[in-house]
This record gives C-alpha cells, sequence and structure tokens, in this order.
C-alpha cells in the first residue's frame, strides 16, 4: 500500500514528475549544458584570472536558469493551459491545486482518505530506516568519487601541461558525459532513485500529505 503510493508520489505529484521530466530529453541536456559549462571555464581561467571567471560564470548560470525555467513553461503551456502565465511564469498555487486534486482522487480511490495519519506514521518509519543507508551512501559516493575526481585533475593538467584550452574541452566533456550517465542511464538512475534519493523523497510525500491535510480543512 505505502509502496503503491510512494510510486505514485515519484511518477504523479512532484513537479519534476509533471513538468520538468516531459520537457524531453533533448531539452533537459540542453539545458545540462549550459549549466555545465561553467566547470569547464574555471580550469580555463582558473584563480589567475578569477575576475573573468566570475563575469563569465554569473551571465551563465542566469542563462541556465532562465533556460530552464522557459522549457518548463513552455511544457506547462502545452499541457496545463490553465496554469501557464508567459514564458518564464506559470502558476505555482494553481499547480499545488493540480498536486492536492491528483492525491485526493488517489487516496478516494484506494479507500484510503481516512487513513492519512496512519499513512504518515509508516512513511515515518519508512524514513528513518532509510536515512542510515542515505547518509552511507552518499558518504561512500563522496570518498569515492573525490580521489578519483582529484587524481584525474592531476593527471590531466600534468599531460596537457599549460593547454588549459584542451583541459577545459575534456573536463567539460567528460563531466556532461558524467552527469548525463548520472541522470539517464537505467541502472545508475535506479540506484540514485533507492539509495540516494529516496529517504529525501519520503519526507517530502510526508510534507505533502500534512499540507494536504491542512488544505481540507
Amino acid at each position: 500500500m505505502i509502496e503503491n503510493l510512494i510510486d505514485y508520489y515519484t511518477s504523479n505529484l512532484t513537479f519534476y514528475s509533471i513538468v520538468t521530466q516531459k520537457n524531453g530529453i533533448i531539452k533537459n541536456s540542453l539545458f545540462l549544458v549550459v549549466a555545465l559549462i561553467p566547470s569547464g571555464l574555471f580550469f580555463y581561467f582558473h584563480v589567475n584570472e578569477l575576475y573573468i571567471l566570475l563575469l563569465t560564470i554569473i551571465p551563465l548560470l542566469i542563462a541556465s536558469i532562465l533556460i530552464g525555467r522557459y522549457f518548463n513553461a513552455m511544457t506547462i503551456k502545452k499541457l496545463y493551459p490553465e496554469i501557464y502565465i508567459s514564458r518564464f511564469k506559470w502558476s505555482h498555487e494553481m499547480i499545488n491545486v493540480m498536486i492536492y486534486n491528483r492525491l485526493d482522487s488517489y487516496l478516494k480511490e484506494k479507500k484510503l482518505i481516512n487513513k492519512t495519519g496512519e499513512i504518515k506514521r509508516l512513511i515515518s518509519e519508512k524514513a528513518k530506516n532509510e536515512r542510515l543507508p542515505f547518509m552511507f551512501c552518499s558518504s561512500a559516493f563522496i570518498a569515492l568519487f573525490l580521489p578519483l575526481w582529484y587524481s584525474y585533475i592531476d593527471k590531466v593538467l600534468d599531460y596537457f601541461k599549460s593547454d588549459l584550452k584542451a583541459i577545459t574541452l575534456i573536463t567539460l566533456l567528460i563531466t556532461i558525459l558524467i552527469t548525463s550517465i548520472i541522470m539517464y542511464f537505467p541502472m545508475i538512475y535506479s540506484f540514485r532513485d533507492r539509495f540516494l534519493s529516496r529517504y529525501k523523497k519520503l519526507n517530502d510525500l510526508s510534507e505533502l500529505l500534512d499540507e494536504y491535510e491542512l488544505m481540507k480543512k
């Protein structure tokens, strides 16, 4: 019962599932490329030209945010025109109402409408059980990734010496590749969903149920 609700929440009750995921891989990849360009620029300008780095990164970060919002707004305009406001804006209140209505319909269909208190208790227990694996996997990922990343940087810098353009290009491409694999490769996505994001998902679902109960009063 609870697992079905968690699956339904993941697929139908988050902004990512109802909007961002529907942008499509090409649009999300374009946003990803723009968002990750600053990581490559860091190696190109490095600390010797920090002011140029800042002047370049800030507009790119703003551009990545605007691109993400634009794609989300266009998806909302296509799928939920009543929520759309402008190219970069939509009604957050109506998005929330839509999510609450979907949750309400699901609870009624499954005859759980009067059991939200028990559902929250079970979700809270699951979240407690997931907390340790979440912390362990997060720490293990950082502990394994950082040494490999630093080793890579050291070897690349040593190999290309002063050729910062080559270092920038390779680093940017590898960063985009790794991020794309994490986002889209099924096995990695499943691992991330199970161990790295499930704990947060359970807490977010619990908060949604709290807000839903307040709305119903």
